[in-house]
């Protein structure tokens, strides 16, 4: 079942819709959401199944541990690397491999409130 959903979903993914941030939160969802139905369908899987009935249970509390840890660092690193350079596409598209021209207005100076901003303060005061 997880196989199926997830070569379907890729398959979606890869072939129909655009490689943005949306189609990968769907994609993310659509996992999550498989994984969870499954859980609550075969709620008992994981204190029955064999791997975990032939552990005592000092070790299997050790197991469930780690196994959270493992996806804690699974989340946070690699699918945490796939969600930013989503994010962030839309600014190195526009930079094109080496044509870095600078922001248009980077480096002037606005007024906002009052204060000067683009420049340094003096040390006596604003001017």
């Amino acid at each position: 079942m997880i196989l199926l959903t997830h070569a379907v979903m890729d398959a979606i993914r890869a072939y129909c819709l655009s490689d943005s941030l949306a189609p990968f939160l769907a994609d993310q969802f659509v996992r999550l959401a498989v994984l969870l139905g499954l859980a609550c369908y075969f709620p008992d899987t994981a204190n029955d199944g064999w791997w975990i009935t032939s552990l005592k249970p000092d070790p299997a509390r050790w197991y469930f541990a780690s196994l959270s840890c493992i996806s804690g660092i699974i989340l946070c690193g690699p699918a945490g690397g796939i969600l930013i350079a989503k994010l962030i596409r839309r600014f190195t598209d526009e930079i094109h491999d080496n044509d870095i021209a600078g922001l248009t207005e980077g480096g002037s100076v606005h007024r906002l409130a009052g204060a000067n901003i683009g420049h340094a303060v003096p040390a006596d005061g604003p001017v």
